[in-house]
Parts: C-alpha cells; sequence; structure tokens
C-alpha cells in the first residue's frame, strides 16, 4: 500500500509537466485563415417545386379559416335556447356505429 502510494506521488509531477507542455503546444498554434467577411458568405439557395408552393399557399389560406363556425354555433344555440332544436336519433345511432367499428 505504501509503495503504491509512493508511485502515484512520483507520477503527479509527470503528470503535471505533461498538462503543461499539452497547453503551451496549443496556444503556439494560431489559426491562419481567418473568417470571411459577411458579405462574401453566399447564402444556400433552394428551388422550390409548384407543388411546394401550392402547399404553402394552402396552408396559408387554412390559417385564415377559423377554427369554429361560430354562425353554426350560434343557430344551435338559438334553437336550443327556444327549445326547438331536434336531434336525429337515427342519424346519431348510425354515426356512433361507425365510429365504434372504425376501430
Amino acid at each position: 500500500m505504501i509503495e503504491s502510494t509512493k508511485a502515484s506521488l512520483q507520477l503527479a509531477p509527470a503528470v503535471q509537466n505533461q498538462t503543461q507542455k499539452t497547453s503551451e503546444e496549443a496556444s503556439n498554434h494560431t489559426i491562419s485563415k481567418s473568417p470571411a467577411p459577411v458579405s462574401q458568405v453566399t447564402r444556400p439557395s433552394a428551388d422550390v417545386s409548384a407543388q411546394a408552393q401550392s402547399l404553402d399557399s394552402l396552408q396559408q389560406e387554412l390559417k385564415r379559416i377559423p377554427d369554429v363556425d361560430m354562425a353554426k354555433v350560434n343557430e344551435i344555440r338559438t334553437l336550443l335556447a327556444s327549445g326547438n332544436y331536434e336531434v336525429d336519433l337515427d342519424g346519431l345511432a348510425a354515426s356512433i356505429r361507425g365510429a365504434h367499428r372504425r376501430d
């Protein structure tokens, strides 16, 4: 145990010297090439297909459409308030059955 401690103490200065040499070597190296000025940097370009342009146009149009049809909501709200809202029970049952068949 004492011998292994002595050995590790003797290695410590050698490791420190090696670390010091490595950092000195790194500081002596300089970067020879400076980065290009911003005015000379070229931006990557890409050709966008007509299909991609069409898709972008459709996405912009979809963003303008509201998520909820408020006219329909207000119509149903008025019918409910007046007691005149009728539910097509056969249609509702068919929709429920159809939803469960898809799973």
